[in-house]
């Protein structure tokens, strides 16, 4: 059975990232406790976009909470931002 090239580029990153863990610092584990804080927010607001996008009958009270959450983490984001441009 041959391997799929998206098994070999996960298996690669997956070594990458199990180097990296050997090198890690106190600014490499803040750098990507960040880095999944602004990711998980960015999936939450593109699924939410996706789902009002591609579900038109969604009614009225759920596609108000799909907004809401797409603010909310837009607004962590934001939060994010603020604060790395004040600590920089």
């Amino acid at each position: 059975m041959t391997r799929s090239y998206a098994t070999e580029s996960a298996e690669t990153s997956r070594n990458a990232l199990l180097s990296a863990e050997d090198d890690k610092t106190p600014h490499d584990e803040a750098g990507r406790f960040l880095e999944h804080r602004l990711f998980t927010s960015l999936t939450v607001i593109r699924s939410s976009a996706e789902i009002l996008r591609d579900n038109p009958e969604i009614g009225r009270n759920e596609r108000q909470r799909f907004l809401e959450a797409m603010l909310h983490e837009e607004r962590k984001i934001e939060q994010i931002l603020q604060s790395l441009l004040r600590n920089a």
